[in-house]
């Protein structure tokens, strides 16, 4: 058993191959689905030095206060362009995400328990969303919409110098 913790308040998902819509619930619990590593992708194993097989899963050791989301497109050059649906309001209670909540020792090593829901609070507001249009990762061109401060329901697209008013947040979705 091997811990490697990262202290993020990025999550990276990759976009899963599904037949028809892809929403972030799709994303998510494609991040927390056990991965085998086997043949050429096995693990290398600190305690005895070799490479050998294993399962490999993911969770959120704690929420952050703000959460990133960044979803990877490209795989092996190729962009997966489909939309992807998120919503407003993200509760990871909901989710499938297993969120770390307890540590204990015992015998000098550390052990981990891991449950599916938490009293931990996981709910996010969506405030922006950065896309990309172009063919490749190295050729495109930025843009963002952001949600305003003072006026919460009042969104913006930024695209370059110019900064306009958007009719609500479902024009960018």
């Amino acid at each position: 058993l091997a811990n490697t913790f990262s202290d993020n308040c990025n999550l990276t998902l990759q976009i899963p191959n599904v037949k028809g819509k892809v929403s972030l619930a799709d994303c998510l619990s494609n991040l927390v689905k056990p991965e085998r590593l086997y043949g050429q992708n096995k693990y290398q194993c600190s305690a005895c030095n070799s490479k050998v097989n294993a399962l490999k899963t993911s969770c959120i050791g704690s929420c952050p206060p703000v959460l990133i989301v960044d979803l990877v497109r490209y795989n092996m050059g190729k962009k997966h362009s489909d939309i992807i649906q998120y919503p407003k309001t993200l509760n990871l209670h909901g989710t499938q995400l297993k969120l770390l909540t307890n540590k204990s020792v015992k015998n000098g090593q550390e052990k981990l328990k891991l449950e599916n829901d938490t009293a931990q609070s996981a709910v996010y507001d969506l405030y922006a969303m950065i896309q990309h249009q172009g063919s490749s990762r190295q050729f495109g061109h930025y843009f963002a919409y952001c949600r305003g401060f003072e006026t919460p329901n009042t969104w913006y697209l930024c695209n370059d110098e110019s900064v306009s008013k958007v009719n609500g947040v479902e024009a960018a979705l």
